[in-house]
């Protein structure tokens, strides 16, 4: 029987589970982050934005139901799909931006197929039934469920506070219209943003929670680990007590011929000098 997993992970553990790709990473950051740089762009270039739309409302109005010409529409479709086009790159691009840097800022530019590499664990339903009823699963289905209250009642409030303003329209020109649509996509993807700011930084924390928890070892496994990354610390005990040992044994002094064990002259041993003069 395993012994059970109570201890935290070692920064060793941490780090090679970084090394595989295995970060606690949230969505909700990164879509707080594609938000976020959508809204940049539509503060900085509204006025790009603003003309397009204009354009975009201008043809719409001025394609009647009587035109016949099939030139005539062609051009017009290739018209708007044009203006589309030209409304829609800066965001795309943006979102793509945006999306990078938050999963960078997430997992700190860490690059690992590992984690889209084939697990054949995964096709094995006992593990699928377990993942189903796990505690992350469970987590997850509260997470979704909060989320879709949340933009339900942010939208519910938008939707109420902008109904006026909405039922005005009918009374306004086109190019006011676009002004006006224009004013209110900037309004809903401030909510928006805010909304999945205080989302993404709920969820990641409970991200974090979840991935130490996970990485929790058992007491073996420390002093397994440790023993790999140090060594044996019985065996380092032992070798340092032979070195200290060692140490303190000093040879004894060796005799000079003709002195005895005191260092004085040995009177049974005769010795021959030279003296100089």
């Amino acid at each position: 029987m395993s012994e059970e997993k109570t201890e935290k992970p070692t920064e060793k553990k941490l780090r090679d589970a970084r090394k595989d790709g295995e970060v606690p990473v949230s969505p909700d950051v990164t879509a707080a982050a594609v938000l976020f740089g959508a809204l940049l762009v539509m503060k900085s270039a509204g006025d790009y934005f603003v003309d397009h739309m204009r354009a975009l409302t201008r043809i719409g109005f001025d394609f009647s139901e009587n035109t016949r010409d099939a030139t005539a529409i062609n051009r017009a479709l290739a018209h708007i799909g044009i203006q589309g086009l030209l409304l829609m790159l800066p965001f795309l691009a943006a979102c793509l931006v945006a999306g990078l840097v938050g999963g960078a800022f997430q997992t700190g530019l860490n690059a690992s197929l590992k984690p889209v590499s084939p697990k054949f664990d995964s096709l094995n339903p006992a593990n699928g039934v377990k993942k189903l009823f796990s505690l992350r699963s469970l987590i997850n289905l509260l997470k979704l469920i909060i989320k879709a209250i949340l933009i339900g009642v942010v939208l519910w409030v938008g939707i109420r506070t902008l109904m006026p303003m909405i039922i005005g329209l009918a009374y306004e020109t086109p190019l006011d219209i676009s002004q006006i649509a224009w004013r209110t996509l900037s309004m809903l993807f401030a909510l928006g943003v805010l909304l999945f700011i205080l989302v993404g930084a709920a969820d990641w924390s409970v991200q974090h929670w979840l991935f130490i928890r996970d990485k929790r070892m058992s007491k073996d496994e420390q002093k397994r680990e440790y023993k790999e990354s140090e060594g044996d610390p019985e065996i380092k005990g032992k070798r340092k007590g032979i070195r200290q040992g060692t140490g303190l044994r000093r040879p004894p002094p060796t005799r000079r011929q003709g002195q005895g064990d005191g260092g004085q002259p040995d009177p049974l041993r005769g010795g021959i000098g030279l003296r100089a003069r």
